[in-house]
């Protein structure tokens, strides 16, 4: 299996997602080649790499680390792609509530990628500030 990746290039002057055709490791720095206008060291532009899960959402979008998903019909379950590299695995990081679940092919077929923590982070900052005052809710519930 070749890996999938894609970049976010954070400059205000460029701003945006690109998939990444090639990354050369050199010496001291990875090259990323993303087409013929995108030639670039990582480390010089503060980039953020992101790969493929290999799986896609119920409507067959591919699946990244770093989308937002939220369940179709429970929207309250929101989660944001991460990799346990410790364990191996793929997960949802709750956004909305406060806990973590596998990222799998069954699961997916309830939830759909709405954007990512990047492209989109309005709607991460939105579930972080609700799960923020969740935690703040209870904190005072349990004195």
């Amino acid at each position: 299996m070749i890996p999938k990746f894609r970049v976010w290039l954070p400059d205000p002057d460029v701003e945006r997602m690109l998939r990444v055709k090639a990354l050369i490791f050199e010496s001291d720095k990875t090259r990323c080649v993303c087409g013929y206008a995108y030639d670039f060291y990582l480390e010089d532009e503060d980039a953020i790499i992101m790969q493929s899960t290999r799986l896609v959402d119920k409507e067959g979008t591919e699946v990244f680390e770093g989308d937002i998903l939220r369940h179709q019909i429970q929207t309250e379950y929101t989660f944001i792609v991460k990799y346990d590299k410790d364990k191996g695995r793929w997960y949802g990081d709750g956004l909305s509530r406060t806990y973590q679940i596998d990222i799998t092919t069954d699961f997916l077929k309830f939830y759909k990628v709405i954007g990512n923590a990047y492209e989109n982070p309005e709607v991460w900052k939105n579930c972080r500030r609700r799960k923020n005052i969740l935690k703040n809710v209870i904190k005072t519930l349990e004195k």
